[in-house]
């Protein structure tokens, strides 16, 4: 089955230091990359390196980094063929990755911002080959919530991870199928702290109140809990050594979401996602890290 995965697509600007600075500080970088990235990017790649066909809907602007992004594409199978160019720059994060693998990040949207329902023409929600939407929110949450109506108006199952995090509408949360907040997301949608397996249990309950229909919350080092109104339960990480965490919650979801496109049960999906996810934060990088099912099967099978 085919994937579509509506997103961001940038360039990411990736600082290496051994500290964060303090507000107003200057501190030594050891290292700069650049990578490619954008969290809708992200998913789709690890979706496709899970084993899914999947076609990108997004937008990249007609600079340098534009080309980057559309080649990048190519280079992981990821069909094109609904990208709009927009004029002006594509996005571009900033990322700061500390000793400990920990990050901050600063997003400016560029083309990502100027994505319109407008750009996802209607023959998208005419391909029979198609069964899962996969979106997140660097894009404007108008053409998201448009996107997801049309989705669920032809039968499509719809999953939105909600980063970077911020309130939603009673409509948008309406047409989610499948919510996958990490424990921080979770907290500002439901006021609920998530702590532990108790607390993520909670606030998932919250969620499933406000309209969607299951939800995993991902816990990063205490692995994902999954939450519906049948049943509860938590998958636990695989232990790896942590190099930089950049990614990790997009390589879940487009493993999980290629796995549940082949028919894959909850549970094992869920676990085939938190070992790509796993994976993913033993090498720098978001895209570079990404690892492919046959890197994943070896992980599961130790």
């Amino acid at each position: 089955m085919t994937v579509y995965v509506l997103g961001s697509l940038n360039i990411d600007l990736v600082s290496t230091v051994e500290r964060m600075p303090n507000p107003g500080e200057t501190v030594s970088g050891t290292s700069f990359k650049t990578y490619i990235g954008g969290k809708g990017l992200n998913q789709a790649v690890g979706c496709s390196r899970a084993g899914a066909k999947v076609i990108m809907l997004g937008a990249v602007g007609d600079d340098g980094y534009g080309k980057e992004l559309i080649d990048a594409l190519a280079a992981d199978d990821i069909s094109d063929k609904y990208i709009s160019h927009k004029t002006g720059a594509s996005g571009v994060a900033v990322i700061e990755t500390d000793a400990t693998g920990q990050n901050r990040i600063v997003v400016i949207p560029g083309a990502n911002g100027q994505l319109t329902p407008g750009d996802i023409p209607e023959e998208v929600f005419k391909d029979s080959s198609a069964k899962y939407l996969i979106a997140q929110l660097e894009t404007p949450i108008t053409t998201v919530t448009d996107v997801f109506r049309r989705a669920k108006a032809v039968g499509f199952i719809t999953a939105l991870n909600p980063a970077p995090a911020q309130k939603l509408s009673a409509e948008l949360l309406s047409y989610v199928d499948l919510f996958t907040p990490n424990q921080f997301e979770a907290e500002l949608l439901t006021g609920i702290k998530v702590t532990d397996q108790q607390s993520a249990i909670k606030a998932g309950q919250a969620l499933l109140a406000q309209g969607v229909k299951q939800v995993i919350v991902t816990l990063g080092e205490d692995g994902a809990m999954f939450v519906s109104h049948d049943e509860n339960f938590h998958q636990p990480a695989f232990t790896v050594t942590v190099v930089d965490t950049t990614g990790a919650g997009d390589t879940f979801c487009g493993g999980l979401i290629a796995k549940l496109s082949e028919g894959m049960n909850m549970k094992d999906a869920i676990r085939y996602a938190t070992a790509a996810a796993g994976l993913s934060t033993t090498k720098a990088g978001a895209v570079p890290s990404i690892p492919r099912s046959n890197e994943v099967a070896q992980l599961l099978n130790k």
